[in-house]
């Protein structure tokens, strides 16, 4: 189409233009709008967490690392508390398990190196 307006038909004519355009791109628009926001509901955000989880060795290996280490921590304060009704006991089994949790998710790495060396 002209740049230039010369009647009151060419005016009309490139309204009508115009008018289709916004249609066109007003569409666009919202099949764009649809795919971000369904990019933001939880479970599209939870299946990109995780793949993103899987897709990263460190990541990987950081998630192993830190449940070997509850689960230890976990085993130490059960073997430690039994079925005691102790207060006293429960609160050291509790902290047994934090210094165990901690100790063993630390050392994970190194065994994992030395063992990667044989």
């Amino acid at each position: 189409m002209q740049n230039t307006i010369t009647s009151m038909e060419d005016l009309a004519e490139k309204i009508k233009a115009l008018q289709e355009e916004e249609k066109i791109k007003t569409v666009a628009l919202k099949a764009q709008a649809a795919i971000v926001m369904d990019g933001f509901k939880p479970s599209s955000l939870l299946k990109s967490a995780v793949s993103d989880i899987t897709a990263s060795r460190s990541l990987k290996e950081g998630a192993i690392d830190t449940t070997i280490g509850m689960g230890a921590g976990w085993l130490v304060r059960k073997l430690y508390q039994a079925n005691s009704k102790n207060i006293f006991r429960k609160l050291t089994g509790f902290v047994l398990q934090s210094i165990t949790t901690g100790f063993v998710t630390s050392k994970i790495p190194n065994i994992r190196h030395k063992v990667a060396k044989m």
